[in-house]
């Protein structure tokens, strides 16, 4: 039986409206697809998925699982807080505030005070199981809800960091590590950012690890994997295939560890081209410069950091 009562708090902003891109909104219906798509990645059969969480193809079937958000406490910033084009963590937000943009607008729709969730939004989530489940059954969500807690998202840009969110009780260093080894035995690839010395990077707060992420994914950009139809990182076009890349600011005992991690599980045949040359470069431990620029100085005075395993 599954009885999940769980309070999370968002550590960065959160674009997650429903049909009116102007209203931030937290909804069950984004968990449960959040929770299916762990379930997936994890291993977990289309016959499986639909067993357990329910489907409407061919002979429909009930979900086993309920889930239901309370006890919200939305917080909701300025729009002057946000990033602005041309300074950091700009290249993480740009289609954010793209999303749904009038080009007469200075900004989007989800740029507006009542378009994202601050960070400190708080909000539980409770799981129930309606239906018997088998112990396998169970064994597969737990795994799923495990993983959406400790690396999930919400909303719009979550492979980029974007409403992430963190539980009450925080993981100490090791804990993150074995969790992140865990993940590598389902297929899911991680890596953290680190110091030239090899040292975890761990920041006073989610804007600091997130502008190592920037570095991060601006180096693998830098390196030929650009967004379009035919990389890991996904892209529009006919095949609107998301990033199998994900970058995560995960909150530790000890500070924010900026954490990336790798689905290619998700990739349609035609993005997974470049696969192996991503996962080569990822586990080559190059330096980053940080903080990202597109056209650096000349010369480049930046600190550096490196991408490394865990």
């Amino acid at each position: 039986m599954i009885q999940i009562e769980e309070k999370l708090t968002l550590i960065t902003p959160c674009f997650c409206a429903g049909a009116d891109q102007k209203v931030a909104e937290l909804r069950a219906p984004t968990i449960r697809g959040q929770l299916r798509w762990w379930f997936r990645v994890l291993g977990g059969t289309p016959e499986q998925e639909k067993e357990l969480l329910g489907g409407v193809h061919g002979n429909a079937a009930a979900s086993k699982i309920v889930v239901r958000i309370k006890d919200i406490t939305p917080l909701h910033g300025k729009t002057e807080e946000l990033p602005r084009q041309n300074a950091p963590l700009y290249y993480l937000f740009h289609f954010a505030n793209a999303s749904g943009k009038n080009k007469f607008d200075k900004n989007g729709p989800r740029y507006e005070p009542s378009g994202w969730l601050k960070e400190g939004t708080a909000f539980t989530v409770e799981v129930l199981s309606r239906l018997p489940m088998k112990p396998e059954e169970e064994r597969q969500f737990l795994e799923a809800w495990n993983a959406f807690v400790t690396f999930g998202g919400l909303g719009l840009r979550q492979t980029r960091g974007l409403g992430s969110f963190a539980p009450q009780q925080r993981l100490g260093m090791n804990q993150i590590k074995l969790a992140m080894r865990e993940l590598e035995r389902k297929g899911v690839y991680s890596w953290r950012i680190s110091g030239m010395n090899g040292q975890p990077i761990l920041t006073g707060n989610w804007k600091e690890a997130m502008i190592y992420l920037e570095a991060a994914l601006g180096h693998v950009r830098q390196h030929g994997f650009k967004s379009n139809d035919s990389t890991p990182l996904g892209g529009g076009g006919r095949s609107r295939q998301a990033s199998a890349l994900h970058l995560r600011p995960v909150r530790l005992q000890e500070g924010y560890l900026p954490v990336l991690y790798y689905t290619p599980q998700v990739l349609a045949p035609q993005n997974a081209r470049g696969n192996q040359a991503l996962l080569d470069l990822l586990n080559g431990n190059l330096p980053c410069k940080v903080p990202y620029k597109q056209k650096p100085d000349n010369p480049d005075t930046r600190n550096e950091c490196r991408i490394m395993r865990v």
